[in-house]
């Protein structure tokens, strides 16, 4: 070796003191420049590049969430050159995104258990392939093993104006299901979760209910939610004949007088009706909101009476 190579890789330690292994040294500065350090987050450190933020939508008795960071595009070019096509992303910046459902259901059609879960894509020019893996404890995707998928499903991006952070939305719930679409950077990649709501609902207001039986506000609510999603028929007629037999006011008898008619029983669903009025229009304290629905309440008991038509 010249001379000059060994001054570049050994050289002379300053006057009194031992030499120094730069070799060592340099290849560990090499390996920590390789390897991706979390930021700090909440322990004193900087504010993160790419803040973290999270969506939360209920459905039903169930809860979807979602936990990410938002990159911003900064200039750059990100579909196909930040984030390449065909490789595995994890679908935000930091940490791995997660998915958390407080309920079994299905992610784009395909069961899954309730849980947490990295959310991974692939995205595709065409078409994105969306993953649910276990490891949720890991720093971006260096960690990613196919082995510990869930599932994979695919979605279809559409074009959108462009957004400079990435972000999660949710443009649409019903009772049973959620429609999700990540956007950055002029695409749209929708997702949907979906739930067996009226089951779910099913078994959650019997354990409401068990537990607390003299409650006439718990089992009136259960009873109204049945009605206005048009759910658990029977369940809610039963619920709401509780409440009517506890609590002997306009608004429980105008329920059950409605239950009654929904599950085809109209004379009994007139004689509750009739109830419900008399003690509306003997009640001092009747609400304006209550009068109007007396109003309706009259109408819907001229067409019980002619067989519900």
């Amino acid at each position: 070796m010249s001379s000059q190579s060994s001054m570049i890789l050994s050289p002379s330690p300053p006057r009194g003191g031992r030499r120094w292994p730069w070799t060592l040294l340099t290849l560990s500065l090499a390996a920590l420049c390789l390897t991706p350090l979390p930021a700090t987050a909440g322990s004193g450190g900087p504010p993160r590049i790419s803040p973290e933020a999270s969506i939360s939508q209920r459905v039903g008795v169930s809860e979807v969430k979602l936990r990410y960071s938002r990159p911003a595009t900064r200039g750059r070019t990100v579909w196909g050159e930040l984030v390449p096509w065909d490789q595995v992303w994890r679908t935000g910046a930091n940490e791995a995104t997660t998915l958390t459902l407080s309920h079994a259901g299905t992610f784009q059609g395909e069961k899954v258990e309730a849980g947490t879960y990295a959310l991974f894509t692939i995205p595709g020019k065409r078409r994105w392939t969306l993953i649910l893996n276990r490891n949720t404890d890991q720093w971006g995707s260096f960690e990613y093993r196919p082995q510990q998928d869930v599932l994979r499903v695919s979605a279809e991006p559409r074009k959108v104006p462009p957004d400079e952070r990435l972000t999660f939305v949710v443009p649409e719930v019903t009772a049973d299901t959620v429609s999700l679409e990540l956007r950055w950077a002029g695409l749209a990649v929708p997702f949907e979760v979906r739930f067996d709501t009226s089951r779910l609902a099913r078994e959650e207001a019997r354990r409401q209910t068990s537990r607390r039986p003299n409650d006439t506000r718990l089992a009136w609510s259960w009873a109204y939610y049945f009605y206005k999603e048009g759910i658990n028929p029977d369940q809610a007629l039963d619920l709401a004949a509780r409440a009517a037999q506890e609590s002997q006011v306009y608004w429980t008898w105008s329920l059950k007088a409605r239950l009654l008619a929904r599950t085809g029983r109209y004379p009994e669903a007139v004689q509750a009706a009739v109830r419900a009025l008399e003690y509306g229009t003997t009640d001092l304290e009747t609400s304006g909101e209550a009068r109007s629905d007396m109003e309706y309440l009259r109408t819907q008991i001229s067409e019980w009476k002619a067989g519900g038509s």
